[in-house]
């Protein structure tokens, strides 16, 4: 147990560092979303006016939430606040530290999480290793990690429902009343956090009544009684604790409104089921298994964790069905501008203790269950730092346009929902992390202290649990040392094939830089002339640094187009100011520089092949710059495509980066190629060696083989 209690704090203090390093920028944009700030202004009024009521934010003046997310914010204000206090900073600069601090919280509850979890599948008699595997796949391959930036809260009903799951589990086991005692706290807690979990009640009557009816006593009931006494002292002990939350969620409510309609007031159930079920298990803004790939391995692992821990996996998939069904009916089903499918976070690591099952029993798993777990993890790792280093509201300013303002349409066209544009946004400069505009206002050396605390706590940490668990090689080998040498060998050198291609074509389109024009004119008469180097036609108030005493800029781009399809084109140009886009010489798009911010498009039929283009934009505002430049192709329907180095040449091209241009086109037929190819190799050699078999049967049993 003390080893455990060990890895249990190690576990929280690694992950607490890599969720601090990750966390956003809240210096320049404080807040991503409404419901972030109503939990900090109730927070912060709670602590300096003790009341639940604030200024008025989208003409709400109490959140609608529950009071437990504001009372967790209010120690990391105090904290925001002292720190703040420490130093003779500007005001503007103090509320962005309190901010910055503010949104640890999911940092802090994150962590915990994931130590708990640790101790959950060490409940469930897992081995050590298989343990701390399935918890660090779960803290960086699902979307747990980008979560912890934000303040939704999602992240503590994500805790709240683990801990309610293990409570249950726990009295499962030995039957003691204090458990459900705990189970019916943390479902108070639930309660508190959002009501809307009061949707669980039946799942968990249910699994209590399961472990009643399966070793009640039918001696304990007395003639004329339907109930036993156990069975009223279990329901009794569950309950309590929770009609209590209940009680004090009404109070609270009742405190906020007096009566009144709550914040919920016109959000209803509305959607048809069917639709949001499928966006939330498969569109490509808000598929689960796109963006926690290692819900796939815990989807095939689940059966076998279902025979060997029946209870759990009752309390787990009642959840999930649940869970899948009220937010597959709610009218936000989508959660708004976030990251994958928010409402399901808390489903998330109640899947995932079906991956120790996997890990537990690695050695004899086949070699294609290990190839694709470790497919799922690697892909999950790769999509929580894309999801890690972008900002969503940035998904709207470039791309809800090419939507037409439709939000669904963000959600199922994959061009432009979620995780799809991010690599695109983050290529353009627009990193979310703390550290990108702490020395604008702080001291550039306090984030380098920082930063090298984080990264040292993290090392050591880990290397804390290296000494404890004493990981083996095997225990996470792809292809096991009795594998054929011939299938070994051709997996080791199409894994390599497929990192050169992938690097190939990700290096060959980067090497298409696109440049243009700026000549800025100051107030004091000066007027100079640069180039800057981009890889989109894109301007926005992030990508623009405005130099002191600037009274002009004009920017210019004069170029190729090279559209592949013959057909009729369709161009939409962005702009806030003056902007004019030419082809072949011909004008096309025309905005004048003092009207504000629209949207405007040209229609045109052209031939494939390369079209010179010029566009030349002033802006409006010299604080509110925007221009996007996108493309409807032939064939392609409503789509936009925002014009990138894809498409758009400054001089001509290279072979390699036509080459390169080219294969990223097909890149995603190259692993589904190398895994067609290896299961050719394997079936060749199976067949050889049973043919092989054969003819040694044959030479030892000549005898059989005349009589036969």
């Amino acid at each position: 147990m003390k080893t455990d209690m060990r890895v249990f704090v190690c576990v929280f203090f690694m992950f607490l560092g890599l969720f601090c390093l990750v966390t956003g920028e809240h210096f320049l944009e404080p807040y991503y979303s409404f419901d972030e700030r109503f939990h900090f202004a109730t927070a912060i009024s709670i602590a300096t006016q003790g009341s639940l009521h604030f200024e008025a934010i989208d003409g709400q003046t109490a959140s609608k939430f529950g009071i437990l997310p504001a009372l967790l914010a209010i120690p990391f204000y105090a904290v925001g606040s002292l720190v703040s206090d420490l130093f003779p900073l500007e005001q503007m600069v103090k509320n962005g530290l309190v901010t910055q601090i503010f949104y640890l919280v999911n940092a802090f509850i994150t962590a915990l999480l994931l130590a708990f979890f640790y101790r959950f599948s060490r409940f469930l008699s897992y081995p050590r290793r298989s343990a701390l595997y399935a918890t660090i796949i779960l803290g960086i391959g699902t979307m747990l990690l980008p979560y912890t930036k934000y303040f939704y809260i999602e992240s503590i009903v994500a805790l709240l429902a683990l801990l309610l799951c293990l409570s249950l589990c726990r009295w499962n086991r030995d039957g003691k009343t204090g458990r459900l005692v705990a189970a019916g706290f943390w479902f108070a807690l639930l309660l508190l956090t959002r009501l809307d979990n009061l949707a669980l009640l039946p799942v968990m009557g249910l699994a209590i009544s399961w472990k009643i009816l399966k070793e009640g006593s039918a001696e304990e009931k007395r003639p004329g009684r339907l109930v036993s006494r156990s069975a009223l002292r279990a329901f009794a002990a569950f309950l309590l604790p929770v009609s209590a939350g209940i009680g004090a969620h009404l109070i609270i409510e009742y405190m906020k409104y007096r009566g009144q309609p709550s914040g919920y007031a016109g959000e209803v159930f509305s959607t048809n089921f069917f639709f949001g079920l499928f966006g939330n298990l498969f569109s490509a803004g808000r598929s689960i298994f796109l963006y926690s790939p290692p819900m796939l391995a815990a989807l095939m692992f689940f059966p076998r964790f279902a025979r060997r821990h029946a209870f759990a996996a009752f309390v787990v998939a009642g959840t999930v069905l649940l869970k899948l069904f009220v937010f597959g009916k709610w009218w936000g089903w989508n959660g708004g501008m976030c990251i994958g499918p928010r409402f399901l976070l808390p489903v998330i690591p109640l899947c995932c203790l079906a991956l120790n099952e996997g890990f537990c029993r690695w050695k004899r798993l086949p070699g294609w269950v290990r190839g694709l777990t470790w497919a799922t993890v690697l892909s999950g790792l790769y999509v929580q730092i894309i999801a890690a280093l972008f900002r969503p509201g940035l998904q709207s300013e470039y791309y809800h346009v090419m939507a037409g303002g439709d939000e669904n349409q963000m959600v199922y066209i994959p061009n432009i929902s979620g995780l799809f544009p991010a690599p695109g946004i983050i290529r353009m400069g627009h990193i979310d992390n703390w550290m990108m505009s702490w020395a604008k206002f702080l001291p550039a050396w306090t984030a380098v202290l920082l930063a090298a605390g984080e990264i040292f706590l993290i090392a050591f940490m880990a290397l804390c649990l290296y000494l404890l668990i004493r990981p083996r090689r095997q225990d996470l080998v792809i292809l096991s040392p009795r594998a054929p040498a011939p299938l070994r060998k051709a997996f080791a050198i199409l894994l390599l094939a497929n990192v050169l291609f992938f690097l190939l074509c990700y290096l060959g389109k980067n090497m298409n830089i696109l440049w243009h024009e700026e000549i800025r004119r100051y107030k004091d008469g000066r007027v100079e002339t640069i180039i800057v180097a981009s890889r989109q036609i894109a301007v926005d108030r992030r990508l623009l640094t405005i130099p002191e005493n600037l009274d002009e800029i004009q920017m210019r781009w004069k170029g190729e187009l090279d559209l592949p399809l013959k057909g009729i084109y369709i161009f939409y140009m962005k702009a806030n100011g003056g902007a004019l886009f030419k082809l072949d010489d011909q004008p096309l798009i025309l905005s004048q520089k003092n009207e504000p911010q629209s949207t405007r498009k040209a229609e045109l039929r052209l031939k494939p092949g390369r079209h010179f283009f010029t566009l030349d934009y002033t802006p409006r505002d010299l604080a509110r710059p925007v221009l996007h430049l996108y493309a409807t192709f032939p064939g392609f329907g409503v789509d936009r495509e925002l014009l990138t180095n894809r498409n758009v040449f400054m001089s001509p091209p290279s072979p390699l980066v036509r080459a390169s241009l080219f294969l990223d086109n097909f890149k995603c037929l190259a692993p589904l190629l190398s895994l067609l190819l290896l299961a050719l190799i394997h079936a060749v050699n199976s067949s050889k060696q049973t043919g092989s078999e054969d003819m040694e049967d044959r030479t030892m049993n000549p005898r059989q083989n005349d009589k036969s």
